[in-house]
């Protein structure tokens, strides 16, 4: 299942139509010129030496440097070398804890409160996802809008496999969240924000029920999520979901550069 969930931070990335990707064996990287967003330009794989590794991490924060972009790197259990993340610190990288963690969809049961419903997003309630996401992450107007273009040229892509939801609290968008296809056996849930007023009151819950309840119809047997360790991993946890690893996000914002 750690594959599962290697593989999950791999392909479950946005991209743009500028995005590029430099994918080869024991590295992941993708960069989009025209977003700010860390979502759009980071290292999701990276198995260097020890030699090279300083080398390469300067080239790295270099190229984003140069472009004015947010970006974060990755640092998961198939990370080398093994000290990459005192690497990164010492670069001015600062860490997020990570939880890798999966639950058999047969053993997870939660329940919703009744002043919450969650609806499948679509071209008619995209702005509501995307009111729900900003207030969730904090997100300035520039950013919300960006968001609303991909959502809107994401949601029009015949050929996007990645499922939307927003939750609603008396009526109000509340939360955000996404569910992703990893494999013939397993789903990834993405990008998954409650806005600040509503927090505490079940609304994330209802998110995990209704992506459960999609993979259930389906016959996808195994969920995989990477959750903030001090936020939704213990959750996730109460929920039935397994803590399989750990993995840390650093980041580097262009507005410290």
């Amino acid at each position: 299942m750690v594959h599962e969930l290697e593989r999950a931070a791999a392909v479950a990335n946005w991209r743009r139509p500028d995005s590029v990707v430099d994918e080869r064996p024991g590295w992941f990287q993708i960069t989009t010129p025209s977003s700010k967003g860390r979502w759009h330009n980071r290292v999701v794989e990276s198995v260097m030496t020890r030699e090279e590794a300083p080398r390469r991490i300067s080239e790295v924060i270099a190229h984003y440097r140069a472009l004015g972009v947010d970006f974060a790197w990755r640092v998961g259990p198939s990370a080398a070398p093994s000290d990459l993340g005192e690497i990164l610190a010492n670069h001015g990288m600062v860490p997020t804890e990570l939880v890798g963690m999966a639950a058999q969809v047969s053993r997870v049961s939660v329940s919703i409160e009744p002043r919450i419903t969650v609806e499948r997003v679509g071209l008619h309630n995209v702005v509501d996802y995307v009111h729900a996401s900003a207030a969730g992450w904090n997100n300035d107007p520039a950013t919300a809008a960006s968001l609303l273009a991909d959502m809107q040229r994401t949601l029009a892509d015949p050929d996007n496999d990645c499922q939307f939801f927003v939750a609603y609290c008396d009526g109000e968008p509340a939360g955000s969240g996404a569910l992703w296809p990893v494999s013939a056996r397993s789903e990834y849930f993405l990008g998954s924000s409650v806005a600040p007023k509503f927090r505490g009151l079940g609304v994330y819950r209802a998110l995990v029920a209704a992506r459960i309840t999609e993979m259930r119809s389906r016959g996808v047997p195994l969920a995989t999520i990477w959750a903030m360790q001090d936020t939704s991993a213990p959750i996730c946890q109460r929920l039935g979901f397994e803590a399989l690893c750990k993995a840390r996000i650093y980041a580097w914002p262009s507005a410290l550069a």
